[in-house]
């Protein structure tokens, strides 16, 4: 390989400047991170108000129909059988729903995807910087 012409540089400057862009590089990174995190966070936040207060309005109106339910069947059957038989059956739905709806939270990756790839490219650059 050719020599190129460089300005000759001493050592302990080509540290000095390698430890400043690092640290620039770094800084840029965890600007990065909290900006992406922010962006994710600002989503689920916005996202879970829309489920709780359609969930609030759901469980209202669903109380008002288990108990046209309960006295449906009481006109069959005693009130307490009724309403034993109501609330078994909601109460196993809303456990399947329940374990649906966590299976389902946890694949929600909160990884800093763009972030972690910046670190990746980092790294390279500081490998191919050092040797």
């Amino acid at each position: 390989m050719l020599r190129q012409d460089y300005p000759e540089r001493g050592v302990g400057e080509l540290i000095s400047n390698l430890y400043h862009d690092f640290q620039r590089v770094l800084t840029q990174t965890v600007e990065l991170a909290k900006a992406e995190m922010s962006e994710k966070t600002s989503k689920l936040a916005k996202d879970g108000v829309l489920v709780a207060v359609g969930g609030v309005l759901g469980f209202a109106g669903f109380l008002f129909l288990l108990l046209a339910l309960t006295a449906a069947l009481a006109l069959a059957m005693p009130f307490w059988a009724a309403a034993l038989i109501v609330g078994g059956l909601v109460s196993a739905i809303g456990a399947a729903l329940a374990v649906s709806g966590y299976s389902k939270m946890k694949k929600v990756d909160l990884t800093p995807e763009r972030t972690v790839q910046s670190l990746k490219e980092d790294r390279e650059w500081l490998k191919s910087q050092v040797s």
